[in-house]
């Protein structure tokens, strides 16, 4: 039996996400604490007072680059921690773009320190290179496509230079200027095919991220690995050597593939997928993916989601033991 933990990236986020375990669960609160106050010694804001900010609504807008690109590998290490603490501890770790490298911190392949000197740079060269991008009305950002037949998915082909990525089988993500953007809405909305904006103000994964590819290089922190048994998968070319400035900046830069990451551990018979994005991002296309392959012995659960029931999700898990089947997946 394989656990696998899945990590989210930008888009994710909402605020007051896991606020039912922050107030809860002891374990949750004292990591998100931690890093919390790592960021503060970066400069940054204080995370937790970002996410749980009484003032805000799950459903505000949550998209400024200095809170978001650290609130969200915080909270998905947090739950990974109280999962740990309880002893379920994964044998693999896959995720894409920001989610990556809470992978590669979780199987030690960075450390905590480092991931966030790492997206700290990343803010201080994004913010300085583009200085109005979460301002300007022509300036950058990320949709979401769902394809609903191979006919969409080859109409969308038309816009493969604009493509962040794949999160599904059918499910898409466009990066760039909002004018191509707003091209690729429009098209969508011709043809009935379902589209909708991500609250992310960077194009992360375009040709855009370029411009910060040299300073990045020159000022990345150093990077020292421990021995884990925790394997990466990765979501952009499936390799599994240590990282260095170079293989880090491809996470940001390159198109990322989950439905690719699935595939390459198709050869394990059985597999219980832990979903840590705030949303439950990866669930429907693990669900689906373990349906179309008959995979019964294999399942996949979410612990959080913007409806909350964070406690009931985490209880079922743990009655289950984190071994959740296709047909559990319904119920939880």
């Amino acid at each position: 039996m394989k656990r696998v933990f899945l990590y989210s990236g930008q888009g994710s986020q909402y605020y007051q996400m896991g606020r039912q375990l922050y107030e809860n669960d002891i374990v949750f609160h004292a990591c998100l604490e931690r890093y919390a106050r790592i960021v503060l010694d970066l400069g940054g804001r204080s995370v937790s007072e970002v996410i749980y900010d009484p003032a805000r609504h799950p459903s505000d807008t949550f998209d400024s680059l200095a809170e978001t690109h650290f609130a969200i590998p915080a909270i998905q290490l947090a739950l990974t921690d109280m999962l740990m603490f309880r002893g379920y501890e994964p044998d693999i770790v896959m995720g894409t773009s920001l989610g990556e490298y809470v992978a590669l911190t979780v199987s030690c392949q960075i450390s905590v320190e480092a991931l966030f000197e790492i997206l700290a740079l990343q803010v201080t060269l994004l913010k300085s290179t583009f200085a109005s991008a979460d301002k300007d009305p022509y300036g950058q950002g990320m949709i979401s496509v769902v394809a609903p037949n191979d006919e969409a998915l080859e109409q969308l082909s038309t816009f493969e230079s604009a493509l962040a990525g794949r999160v599904g089988s059918d499910t898409l993500v466009f990066t760039g200027m909002r004018p191509v953007l707003n091209r690729i809405m429009e098209f969508c909305h011709r043809n009935g095919i379902l589209a909708q904006r991500m609250s992310v103000a960077y194009a992360f994964h375009s040709q855009l991220m370029e411009r910060i590819r040299s300073p990045f290089l020159e000022r990345c922190p150093p990077v020292s690995s421990r021995c884990s048994p925790i394997v990466v998968q990765s979501c952009v070319d499936g390799r599994h050597e240590k990282p260095g400035p170079g293989m880090l900046f491809d996470i940001l830069r390159r198109p990322f593939d989950f439905q690719a990451g699935l595939t390459r551990l198709s050869h394990h018979n059985d597999i219980m997928f832990t979903d840590l994005s705030p949303t439950g991002l990866y669930t429907r296309p693990v669900k689906e993916t373990l349906k179309r392959d008959a995979r019964t012995d294999s399942g996949i659960v979410a612990l959080l989601s913007p409806f909350g029931s964070d406690i009931q999700r985490l209880q079922s898990y743990e009655r289950k033991k984190g071994l959740f089947t296709v047909e559990d997946v319904d119920r939880v």
